[in-house]
């Protein structure tokens, strides 16, 4: 449980880093490899920009596949039992935020983005 865990908050890290910059080279599809991560299988993470959100596709177990817009609205999550809502917003040009429900109520709070120079 710790490790799907973990490997969700990495796939939260991408999909942000990914959306907060302008014609972000990340939006793609990664493959982790095994010899360098303690998940096993390996994971397929597909972030592709959707509208005015992103449409996230992890392949593996648990599967991942959800579309979110930037609106700060919740957004329905399927096969995650940590938690079934997902809500992400913009903070600034560098900065959002993904909030994390079960059955409406906040479960984790996450900050990302880069520091201002």
């Amino acid at each position: 449980m710790i490790r799907k865990f973990t490997m969700l908050k990495l796939a939260w890290i991408v999909v942000v880093a990914a959306t907060v910059s302008a014609a972000d080279p990340r939006i793609g599809t990664w493959k982790l490899v095994s010899a360098d991560s303690a998940l096993d299988p390996p994971r397929e993470l597909s972030i592709a920009p959707q509208g005015k959100g992103v449409h996230v596709v992890m392949v593996g177990s648990p599967r991942l596949d959800f579309t979110a817009g930037w609106d700060g609205h919740d957004n329905h999550v399927q096969n995650i039992p940590a938690f079934n809502q997902i809500v992400i917003r913009r903070i600034d040009k560098h900065q959002a935020e993904i909030k994390e429900k079960k059955n409406g109520a906040l479960v984790a709070t996450l900050q990302i983005g880069r520091a201002h120079v």
